[in-house]
Formats: C-alpha cells, structure tokens, sequence
C-alpha cells in the first residue's frame, strides 16, 4: 500500500491531473501518516507531570522541620534497587511500582535512626488510605538484631526489608544513616533527606502529600472515606 502511494506521489505530473484527483490523492496520503503518528503516541502513553515544576513551592515545603529535604534538579527513574527480607526472600523496587515510598535506610546501632522510628510510624498512619508504603532498609549485617528491635519498638505500619550487603544503599547513593528517600508511584525520586527529622510533624505530612498530588499519585477520594 504504502509503495503504491510512494508510486502515485513520485509521479511530477499528479498535481496535474484532472478532477478532484489532487484533493483525493492529498486526503489519501493525510490518512495514511495519520495512521503512522497517531499510534506511535499512543503507545508513549500519557505525558507525566512534573513533580518538580515549579520550585518556589518546593522551597516553601522544604523549611521547618524539613528543611534538610533535598529536591533533585529534574524529575528521573531511581535505579531499580533489590531487597530482601527477614527470610533472605528478594523484592525488587519495581514490585511497589504503583505505589509512593519513603525508603528509610537505618540500622539498629544507629541512635538518630532510632529515635525517627516512631514518627515514622504516625507518619505512615497519617496517610493511613493512600497508596503510601514506608521501607524500612536495614543496613545492618545483623538482620536478627534489626528485626528484634523493631518488634520491641512495637512499629508495625512499616514494611521491613534488609540491605546486609549495602548494595541497594550504595546504588541510591547512600553515604550515612539514616537516609530517608521519598519515590513517587511511577517511580521517580522526589527528593532525600540526609539525618533524622521529625516524620510527625505537620511540615512533613504537607511536604508527602503535597508532592503526591505534584506527581499525579494523591488519591483526593480516599480522604473522603
């Protein structure tokens, strides 16, 4: 078909031809690159907003309590980074896509990292509905010893996953504990924070929801529920 077109349009004299041949010709050939571009958009699927557009209120959300929450300069895929449970079973990061998450890289030695567990944890039931997962990375070669103290702590909203060989630490970029890094549901970092923080305070419950509606990953009706 598309050779036979090739045929008609090579011709010097179609142009020439009598009756409505041009408009016909020009139609045909209008319908046939509508059939090449049209497709191929379709199968890019929707354009994503930009969770980063639009940095005076970024800045605006990154005081107070947050105002060591670092933004990225533009909006990327993280690495797709492998974890492990208590049973040494794998889970890829790829697996929550669909869902934010706020990787928590900790280890049980670590006393700032302790002391945030908590209002980790009233964050986590803050956004109690959403699709907002909190991940508990222990980068402890010990995984008995984290897995104790969570269970003395008695924090149970937050998943708890192992990073012994501190290779999903090192491909986020990791450089001490605790690391708190928020991903949106497509998968693209929002932006860290390097330290502890106050997870319950107001300033960080704005800052999450705030750049889950940014990313298009905010569920407005649940909060309704």
């Amino acid at each position: 078909m598309r050779l036979y077109l090739y045929k008609i349009f090579s011709l010097p004299s179609w142009a020439h031809l009598p009756g409505p041949w041009p408009f016909l010709s020009l139609l045909l050939l209008a319908l046939v690159l509508q059939g090449t571009v049209l497709p191929a958009r379709a199968m890019a699927g929707p354009d994503l907003p930009d969770p980063l557009a639009g940095r005076l209120v970024l800045e605006r959300l990154s005081r107070g309590t947050m105002r060591n929450f670092v933004f990225p300069k533009r909006s990327r895929k993280i690495a797709d980074i492998v974890l492990y449970d208590e049973k040494g079973k794998q889970q890829s990061l790829m697996e929550w896509r669909g869902t934010t998450l706020l990787l928590n890289f900790w280890a049980p030695w670590c006393e700032p990292c302790r002391r945030e567990l908590p209002a980790l944890e009233r964050l986590r039931m803050a956004l109690d509905g959403q699709k907002f997962e909190i991940v508990l990375v222990n980068i402890d070669h010990d995984v008995k010893r984290g897995a104790n103290y969570l269970d003395r702590l008695g924090v149970s909203r937050m998943i708890s996953r192992f990073d012994r060989k501190r290779d999903a630490f090192k491909k986020m970029g990791g450089t001490g504990v605790p690391t708190s890094v928020l991903v949106d549901c497509h998968g693209r970092e929002l932006g860290r924070l390097k330290g502890s923080a106050d997870w319950q305070n107001d300033d960080a419950l704005l800052l999450v929801k705030t750049m889950m509606r940014k990313s298009g990953c905010y569920d407005e009706k649940r909060d309704m529920l």
